[in-house]
Parts: C-alpha cells; structure tokens; sequence
C-alpha cells in the first residue's frame, strides 16, 4: 500500500475511533440532560396536570348560595312584632347548566390535558432530535480539526522536499515560498475549523446546558437503523405531534356539543324559610313562612346568539380538522427528504470509499513521486494533497450529513417515549 494511502486509512480509523474517557460526555448523556433541562417540556407537564385539575373542578354544580335578611321592617318604629308581614328569611339556592354542560365541560378539559401531554411527548422527541443534530455538527468539526493536524504533518514533509531539492538545485525558489504559503493556509484553516466546533457546541449547550462546553464529547454515535419509508403512513398517525392535533379535534367537537347544549334550559332552585315575631289578634303566634320557587332561563331568541355559537364550534371543528391534514401532509414531505438525503448519503459514501478518494490518493502519491523525479511541477503536487484533503472533509461531511438525515426520520418514526422516565413534577 502506497504510503499516503496508508496514512489517510489510518488517520480515519483514528478520527473515528477516539476513546471515551471518563470525563467524556456520551450522546445518550447529553440527550437526558437536555430532556431533563427543557423548559418546554415542564411547561407542557404543568399544563397538562392544570388541566386536569380544572377538568375536575369545572365538572361540578356552581356553589350554591346562601341569602339572609330581614322583609317588610316598619320604617316608623323597626318593631318585627308591629306588622304581619314583618319576617326573618333565610333562603337557599342551586343553579343546574343546561344539558349536558358539566359533563361536556369536564370532557373538554380531560382532552386538554391529553393534547397538552402528546405536546410535550412531541417537544422531547424535538429536543432529542436538535441535540444529535448539534452534536454531530461538533464533532464534524472536531474531525476536521484532525484531518487538518493530521495534513500539517504531511505538508510539513512537503516542506521539507522542496528545500532540500531547492538546495541541490532541483526545485525552484518558488515551491519552497508555496510550501510555505500550504502550511499557513492550512493552519488558518485549523483556526477555522476550531472556531466552528466552538460555534456548535454552543448551539448544543443551548441544549445541554455547561456540560457541553466543558466536557470533551464521546465520539460514540448511536445505532440508528433506517426505518422502512413503507410504515410512514402509519408512523405519523401515531406520531405525538398528530396525537396532539387528534386531542385537539376532540376538543373541536366537545365544544360543538357544548354549544348545543345552549338550547337547552338552565334550572334553578330556591328554598326559604321566614320567621315571623308578634302574636295574632287571638293571642296565638304567629306562623312562620316556608318558601320553595323553581326558575327556568328560557332560550327563546336564538339567532344571535345560540346560533352562531353553534356555527363558530363548527368552524373552528373544521379548522382543527384542517390543520391536523396540513401537519400530516407537512411532515410527509419533510420525511420523504430526510429518507432521500439518507440514500443519497449511503451512495455518495460507497462512491466516495471505493472510488473517488482512492482514485486521489493515487493521483497524490503519483504527483509526488514525479516530482521527485523532476517528472512534474510543485504546484501539481500541491492540488493533489489539496484535493485528497478535499476529498476527506467531503467524506466525512457525507456520513456526517447521512447520520443527520437519520436522525430527522428518527423522529417521524417516533414510537417511544424519550421522556417516560422523566415524571411529572406535583
């Protein structure tokens, strides 16, 4: 094996190969501090427990009220034994909604928390998905940072050719000031690359939290096996996102019935009894009063009001219904291209390990051999190494950008939940 050769698959194999020390920080590490740190997802939690609470209390009958006064006192000698009529009432009321109100009104609530759950189950598959997003930009980075030290060696050498062929005469003044000009470019070029790998893992501790600033990052990727493009379908009508907008559609309908319930009459019950003070003309006292009334809230002009309550519930039904179709359609689409940058990934791969980089290798190992024989330019030599080191970011930007691609259809494929093991804060 020609000796570039032989340093490029070695030089791989160490990129991807880097040991997990102690103080690294795992992937499945970073995806649980993330879960556990979401501000989004407590916020969800919180909601979803609220609405349970309000779903118990707005299914209950109104308070009922309690009244308590004094009838018919005489304003020319407040005596309660002067007049008859004069009474001590103490009285008691209960409201009923119409229909079937409170079931409907718990109901709705109930579905709230259920929508405001499958949120936050879709919000942690979300974050689970940024995070191997920015962790995979870092360590993309982090390998380029490799290749270029990995090259810095290998321009070095080059270096080192041209002055001492430029010092038996053989090689221009020129290769020795261009050799020097490939190793400052290539240094610039590291500088770049550490900047880069700053500026992700700053988008990861957005996520993570300090952790991923301050601990090295285990290069370790998950096993994430390409789903079947076929069980789509059925992936997204289970999905937490849909589930989500079902609960919502749910609650679209819950509240159609309730406007119906409009229709119908509330009720109300009142109760009271009247002690009376003072005697009667015969000497005997006077009997107290016991007082019972039934009320009924008639909906008799509707067309204002009922009516168009009942035909805004249906609207916005229809709305809800509509939007749940254009998530689905959206996230289709969105699958469909994650699958194809995948496949491309793979092919793009296969071509680039089996081909394209062996095919440069050789050309650069050829370039320098002629040059050594005064068979060909610096300045040829220099576009091979360039392009072989071209050609190594591009393969590792190609898996990179693959295992990206997986981890996007990773979560149209959301089966399980990432958050299970995280428990809903009382």
């Amino acid at each position: 094996m020609k000796p570039l050769q032989t340093l490029f698959l070695s030089s791989l194999l160490l990129g991807w190969s880097i040991a997990a020390s102690a103080q690294s920080l795992t992937l499945s590490q970073a995806e649980s501090l993330a879960l556990q740190r979401d501000a989004e997802i407590a916020r969800l939690q919180q909601l979803s427990l609220a609405s349970e609470d309000m779903a118990v209390a707005d299914g209950q009958l109104p308070d009922p009220s309690l009244s308590l006064g004094v009838l018919n006192l005489p304003t020319d000698s407040f005596a309660t034994d002067q007049e008859p009529m004069t009474q001590f009432r103490v009285g008691l009321g209960q409201k009923f909604p119409a229909g079937d109100t409170l079931a409907l009104t718990r109901r709705r609530g109930e579905q709230n928390a259920v929508a405001q759950r499958w949120m936050a189950q879709d919000r942690a598959h979300q974050v689970r998905r940024e995070v191997r997003l920015a962790w995979l930009e870092s360590l993309y980075w982090k390998q380029a940072q490799n290749v270029y030290r990995q090259d810095e060696g290998l321009f070095q050498q080059l270096q080192e050719v041209t002055q001492s062929l430029y010092s038996v005469g053989r090689s221009k003044q020129q290769d020795v000031l261009r050799a020097d000009l490939e190793l400052s470019q290539l240094n610039d070029r590291l500088i770049n690359a550490r900047q880069k790998e700053d500026e992700a893992r700053a988008r990861l501790a957005r996520w993570v939290g300090p952790e991923a600033i301050s601990r090295e990052l285990n290069a370790a990727l998950p096993d994430l096996n390409a789903p079947h493009v076929g069980a789509l379908e059925s992936a997204l009508l289970a999905h937490p996102a849909v589930k989500a907008l079902d609960a919502e559609v749910s609650v679209s309908a819950t509240n159609a019935a309730l406007a119906q319930q409009s229709y119908k009459p509330s009720w109300g019950v009142d109760v009271g009894y009247a002690w009376r003070d003072g005697e009667n003309m015969d000497g005997s006292a006077r009997a107290d009063f016991f007082s019972a009334a039934v009320s009924v809230q008639l909906p008799l002009f509707t067309g204002q009001r009922q009516d168009r309550r009942v035909a805004a519930a249906a609207r916005n039904q229809e709305a809800s219904r509509s939007r749940r179709l254009e998530m689905l359609r959206m996230m289709d689409a969105e699958a469909q291209v994650a699958f194809s940058r995948w496949r491309q990934a793979q092919d793009r791969g296969r071509l680039y390990k089996e081909q394209i980089t062996p095919q440069a290798l050789s050309q650069a190992d050829s370039a320098l051999t002629s040059y050594q024989s005064d068979r060909a330019d610096f300045a040829e030599v220099m576009r091979a190494y360039l392009t072989v080191q071209k050609l190594r970011l591009e393969q590792l930007r190609i898996d990179i950008d693959g295992r990206a691609a997986l981890a996007r259809l990773d979560y149209f494929f959301a089966s399980e939940s990432p958050i299970d093991s995280l428990s809903f804060k009382e």
